[in-house]
């Protein structure tokens, strides 16, 4: 939801609808005071999914991850001569 938008409704089938949408927050009435509904799933299950896309190494470090782990291990030189 880049442009911050709020929607407030008492409309229960709207509500259910707009939950599918993330990262748009409800609002409605209730005993007299405006409530904000709880996030929901599609909203957290797309939080989750940025934060995990953060964290993994880039296309980049994906390369190099990768040459290292095919490149064969070398032996120190101090522990060649020990041998």
């Amino acid at each position: 939801n880049t442009d911050h938008y709020m929607v407030a409704t008492q409309d229960i089938k709207l509500r259910r609808q707009l939950r599918s949408v993330p990262g748009v927050p409800l609002l409605f009435i209730t005993h007299g005071k405006v409530a904000l509904e709880h996030l929901s799933d599609t909203t957290t299950q797309q939080a989750r999914d940025n934060e995990l896309r953060k964290n993994r190494p880039s296309e980049k470090e994906e390369r190099v991850i990768s040459k290292r782990k095919r490149a064969p291990q070398q032996a120190a030189p101090h522990q060649a001569a020990e041998e």
